[in-house]
């Protein structure tokens, strides 16, 4: 008697032959898929895909770089009526500051640089620590028992109270990585201050014909607190700002460009 089950396979066996696909081998790279934006570029024909994408899985920092620039108020003027943004990339317009830095036509005043988790708050200072007294005793001028003033010197103020300003460049961001890992959503605050002398605030002589001054110091300040939103990579003109003069005044002459630039990084090995 003939076994029914053995026609049934063959049968079996040729419909799936007849009907097979060549499928992909595994972990065969796929040329259409969409490309991670921190996938680096592959080192040759032998180098394979990983299909576990370990670009896109793995950990991201935000770095973020911030640039003052200084030209004159009418090389400023020229290059905003010749420049006709439709987006908020200024990648073209730092290429057109680069030919003027090359030529001398502007100067780069400093460049600042922290890289910061997502949704975290990071600083960078270059900073000097200016103390100075912000309040003072009234002097005192030696007296008899008569309260008649005696032929001694007179105390002068003292100073009672005291304040750090920090002197030097200051920035302070806050990153999220928005849609895609392309995007940035940034809040940052670039600042420049800088001691321009002292102001006299008192002056007098007591009877020995010695002299006191209380001074108190004058800061300049340049400073830019925003939020934008920027994809990777490009370059984001944030605002203008107004340097001081020789005597430490606003000098309306000559303007600070400030652009920023963010690039999301993987942590990887």
């Amino acid at each position: 008697m003939k076994n029914p089950i053995i026609p049934a396979a063959f049968a079996l066996l040729f419909a799936s032959l007849l009907y097979a696909q060549d499928a992909p081998k595994a972990f065969q790279k796929d040329l259409e898929r969409e490309v991670s934006p921190f996938e680096p570029e592959p080192r040759g024909p032998d180098d394979p895909y990983d299909h576990f994408d370990p670009y896109s899985t793995a950990p991201k920092a935000v770095r973020i770089q911030v640039e003052f620039i200084e030209l004159s108020h009418l090389k400023l003027s020229e290059l905003l009526m010749d420049y006709k943004p439709r987006k908020t990339d200024s990648t073209d317009l730092r290429k057109m500051v680069q030919k003027l830095l090359k030529s001398d036509e502007a100067k780069l005043i400093d460049t600042l640089i922290t890289v910061a988790r997502s949704g975290e708050k990071a600083t960078t200072e270059s900073i000097e620590e200016y103390i100075y007294p912000t309040e003072y005793d009234p002097p005192i001028t030696p007296v008899d028992s008569d309260n008649k003033p005696l032929p001694l010197p007179v105390n002068p103020c003292l100073p009672t109270a005291f304040e750090t300003r920090n002197v030097g460049s200051t920035l302070e961001v806050e990153p999220t990585i928005g849609e895609n890992d392309k995007m940035v959503n940034l809040r940052f605050i670039p600042e420049v201050v800088q001691h321009t002398g002292n102001v006299l605030w008192q002056e007098f002589k007591d009877n020995q014909g010695n002299v006191y001054k209380t001074q108190m110091p004058n800061f300049y300040t340049i400073r830019l607190n925003t939020a934008i939103t920027t994809y990777t990579g490009q370059y984001y003109m944030a605002g203008t700002l107004s340097p001081r003069d020789e005597e430490g005044k606003h000098d309306s002459t000559r303007k600070i460009m400030i652009f920023v630039k963010c690039d999301i990084l993987a942590t990887v090995p």
